[in-house]
């Protein structure tokens, strides 16, 4: 039923589909060309607005034309060349088409491409031959199946350390089997879930790193923001509002600034805008080398966990290792916990009564109660006195913990926002737009007597207002 209910639904249009038992299957209407069938002037028309918006990348292409995996986009991007416009790039796909179709599909037609001209992509039309391949990363454990051989350039990006190997199969089907069959054995060798979870770790804080460029780079802008709310409110009495644009003279140099304005505001609410700007950018300037040396060093731990790990397999990690990840907010699997470290009050308990637990940034978890006496049991038995303690303000709804591996971990704002959020979710407020959330110290809440299970009352706390968010979905509620 759950599989024909989504077969039914039209993602694209949002409403139920014919679809019976019997009846031949129809992709949704798209409003994408076909890379299969369409002319050449189609693909290219198609592809001129995703350029547009996503530059030249995998993404224009997968979203331009259906049929189009992010694999064979690669391909087609290596082949068109560094500075290949929407035409090019049609020519090149088009090559590496006709390279896979066989002989006999005939030519003089929009569906057989092999009349079109494959310009750039002729010289790699060997390399780019329909060849099911399965690239196996033995070091790590880790295969993936490719109906392209993949060329050199995307076998160096996909490389982690060394050690790969490809494998021809006859069927792209036959070079998925054995990928599952490598994963599945994977699956059983000793430390495979401790190595998911070291790795989990790595993607995470290597996307904060990632992140933290950005705001680097934001940082830097700080004067040149400054700058352009001082050219703005000397030039005030020239601009007038409802302009997106402007040129002004720089104060202290005479030189042209072009500013982007918001057309609802006057020049001085502008400038205090950019002035805000700059501000912000400053601020961030001033944390942002802090928490790149945090996260460098976070990174390096991670890296000699995952390099201990490795050299482990056959044999069996140590206590040190495990008290290390821990250390670092890694979740270790059930049964692989530190043996010196007693097991966590709610994994003893039943699965009706033990919490829901979910997994935030950098180390953060909460849980979440499911009844009323799943509330009393995380509150009094669970929580510690240092954690913190959310609830939603005058609603029925579950006691959130919120905490992290550290005992005396700051939580920052965005994290505790976050929390409020799933705390807002299960309470019988979930289909407003804005909560109020209770947020204290667990020491601050204690039981109300002669009150019904999980009542309790609260001292010193704070009250922030959230928009419910489901956490397992990711989306906002109501």
């Amino acid at each position: 039923g759950k599989v024909l209910d989504r077969l039914r639904e039209d993602r694209s249009r949002r409403h139920a589909r014919t679809l019976a038992p019997g009846a031949p299957y129809r992709l949704p209407a798209s409003s994408r060309v076909d890379a299969t069938t369409a002319s050449p002037e189609q693909l290219a028309e198609a592809l001129a607005e995703p350029l547009a918006r996503h530059g030249r990348s995998t993404r224009a292409l997968v979203e331009a034309w259906t049929g189009m995996s992010p694999e064979a986009a690669g391909c087609v991007l290596r082949d068109a060349g560094p500075q290949a416009d929407a035409e090019a790039l049609t020519r090149a796909w088009l090559a590496l088409l006709a390279a896979t179709l066989p002989p006999e599909a005939g030519t003089g037609t929009a569906s057989k491409p092999a009349t079109v001209a494959p310009g750039a992509g002729d010289a790699s039309r060997e390399a780019r031959l329909f060849r099911p391949t399965l690239v196996v990363d033995e070091a790590q454990g880790t295969a993936r199946a490719y109906c392209f051989e993949p060329p050199p350039k995307q076998e160096e990006e996909n490389a982690t350390g060394g050690g790969e190997k490809r494998i021809a199969y006859p069927t792209a089907s036959a070079a998925v089997a054995a990928a599952h069959a490598i994963f599945r054995e994977h699956r059983r060798r000793p430390h495979s879930r401790l190595h998911q979870a070291v790795q989990r770790a790595l993607a995470r804080t290597r996307r904060a790193l990632d992140a933290v460029e950005g705001e680097e780079q934001e940082a830097t802008r700080a004067p040149h923001y400054r700058r352009i709310a001082e050219a703005l409110l000397a030039a005030a009495h020239s601009l007038s509002r409802g302009a997106e644009k402007a040129t002004v003279p720089d104060p202290r140099t005479g030189e042209p600034l072009e500013v982007d304005l918001d057309p609802a505001l006057t020049a001085g609410e502008n400038a205090e805008k950019y002035f805000q700007r700059a501000r912000n950018a400053e601020r961030v300037g001033a944390r942002v080398g802090r928490r790149r040396r945090e996260l460098e060093k976070r990174l390096t731990a991670l890296e000699a966990l995952a390099a201990e790990l490795a050299a482990a397999e056959a044999g069996e990690v140590d206590e040190a290792w495990k008290e290390r990840a821990r250390a670092l907010g890694i979740r270790l699997p059930e049964g692989e916990q530190p043996g010196a470290a007693p097991a966590a009050p709610e994994d003893r308990l039943p699965s009706s009564l033990r919490p829901r637990r979910y997994d935030l940034a950098d180390g953060w978890e909460v849980l979440v109660g499911k009844s009323n006496r799943g509330n009393e049991i995380l509150t009094h038995e669970i929580a510690r006195p240092g954690d913190i303690w959310m609830h939603a303000e005058q609603a029925a709804g579950s006691h959130l913990i919120l905490r992290h591996h550290e005992k005396g971990r700051e939580a920052p704002s965005a994290v505790i926002l976050a929390a409020a959020a799933i705390a807002a979710f299960f309470s019988k407020a979930r289909g407003s737009g804005k909560v109020p959330v209770l947020v204290t110290e667990k020491r601050h809440v204690r039981r109300a007597r002669k009150s019904p299970l999980g009542t309790v009352t609260v001292g010193r706390h704070k009250t922030v207002m959230v928009a419910p968010a489901d956490p397992e979905r990711g989306k906002r509620a109501g």
